[in-house]
């Protein structure tokens, strides 16, 4: 492939002219026969345009072409797996590994307000500080009380320290209320007594605004799915099996990643349909690389972080083009980097912060950097290391367990939800089942394409 570049890239310059990336691309991925005779068109018209740099519009109108052409089968997998829950996550815990998970999460997360702010260790404040000197420090949430004035207790590695949120300040007030403890946070404000500072802003660690996804090179796509919850009475097989035929038809010629957000079988002591499973997957076209992770009705511990299934998916792991990852699993496709996360048991989340739609808990995680920002309200097993911190900013969060396809955005993050392939509660379900997302890894655009008609 070097050596064509080279060549075609010598030939352009030899006449004068440069080339664009996207042009150079195009022209690589011309067979030996159809490259010589275009490049000849395309100097000639370059010549009677007087242009300096031959681009890719300018080739599509030279060659009458609506777009360039692809072969997606024959385009290599692209894949980094950059974090995945081992096996070897064991349902213990001891007080030394309590405290080196909160410790590392705690650790995680100041790295990435420490970048932004600048602050003051909480000892230092109470040894140094002045009555009525503006103060900033990063902490964790320890407890919070009050309705009228709302108070923190905040420690970091160093001390506690209280802090009052008045409600005076309204919209700080509506802030604060959505923050729990374990949360860690940036606090600005005034020393107002000798344990206490009156707060003048809040900062979770937040993804900034100014995040923009990267995107693939090339048109190449993503199909995301979850909750397939096989061996349920009523799962969607006709409709399924309508997707995977799609797959192998007029989905081969795009697709080159199949993501499975969880729930795979719908019992976990029904290790027998992961055979089920394995008779779907094994139509699906080899050149589309297959990633799943596990959800709280597979056949592995029901906790976050949730390690790998290992149960009776011998012949799946043994498919040359399927991952089995654990839960959550941040991967990178095509330069796209992708957070899976399967849910689990986040409905108890939504109702703790009083959220109505899934999107907006995504929203919370995200600007919490964290996928179970408080301890205790969900099932979960403590890590030495802290497994759950969002470190790294995805380009997609591809959420399931919630059974509702939508798209969102925020912050230049993309939420993908993809749906379930049972009957969904909600009153108008056979417009919300069965859907599958699909993403162009270049320029982000989605599709929801149904499969009940």
């Amino acid at each position: 492939m070097e050596g064509k570049l080279e060549k075609i890239v010598q030939q352009i310059v030899d006449e004068g002219y440069q080339i664009s990336p996207d042009a150079l691309e195009y022209l690589s991925s011309l067979k030996e026969e159809q490259l010589s005779t275009y490049l000849s068109k395309i100097l000639l018209a370059a010549k009677k345009e007087d242009l300096l740099v031959i681009t890719l519009p300018f080739i599509k109108d030279v060659l009458g072409m609506e777009e360039a052409k692809i072969d997606v089968e024959k385009i290599p997998v692209k894949l980094e797996i950059i974090s995945s829950p081992s096996t070897r996550i064991q349902l213990r815990v001891t007080s030394d590994i309590l405290v080196s998970y909160f410790h590392d999460k705690f650790q995680k997360l100041k790295r990435i307000l420490e970048v932004r702010h600048a602050y003051q260790n909480i000892k230092d404040v109470l040894l140094r500080g002045q009555i009525g000197e503006n103060v900033q420090i990063i902490g964790m949430i320890l407890e919070k009380e009050g309705n009228d004035d709302i108070k923190f207790t905040v420690e970091d590695q160093t001390g506690i320290v209280n802090i009052k949120v008045s409600k005076q300040n309204f919209r700080m007030f509506e802030k604060a209320k959505r923050f729990f403890p374990d949360q860690v946070v940036y606090i600005e404000g005034k020393l107002k007594e000798e344990n206490v500072i009156e707060a003048k802003l809040l900062d979770l660690p937040d993804i900034l605004p100014m995040h923009e996804p990267k995107g693939a090179e090339i048109d190449i796509y993503a199909a995301f799915i979850s909750d397939l919850h096989i061996g349920h009475p009523d799962f969607h097989a006709e409709y399924f099996e309508r997707f995977l035929n799609w797959l192998k038809t007029d989905g081969k010629s795009k697709v080159k990643y199949l993501l499975v957000a969880g729930d795979l079988i719908n019992n976990p002591k029904e290790e027998e349909n992961y055979d089920v499973l394995y008779s779907y997957l094994k139509e699906i076209p080899e050149s589309i690389e297959i990633i799943m992770i596990p959800g709280e009705t597979d056949a592995t511990l029901p906790m976050l972080p949730q390690p790998p299934i290992t149960r009776n998916i011998e012949k799946i792991v043994k498919m040359n083009n399927i991952k089995v990852l654990g839960n959550p699993a941040l991967i990178k496709i095509h330069n796209v980097s992708v957070l899976l996360f399967h849910g689990l048991k986040m409905e108890k989340l939504m109702e703790k912060i009083r959220l109505k739609v899934p999107s907006d808990l995504v929203k919370f995680l995200l600007k919490s950097r964290h996928l179970c920002p408080c301890y205790g309200i969900i099932p979960l097993i403590p890590h030495p290391g802290d497994l759950l911190t969002i470190s790294s900013v995805p380009d997609i969060f591809h959420l399931g367990h919630f059974h509702l396809p939508f798209h969102d955005k925020y912050n230049g993050v993309h939420i993908i939800s993809s749906g379930a392939w049972i009957p969904v509660k909600e009153r108008d379900s056979s417009k919300l089942s069965c859907q599958v997302p699909i993403v162009n890894l270049k320029n982000f655009e989605i599709k929801f394409l149904k499969f009940t008609e």
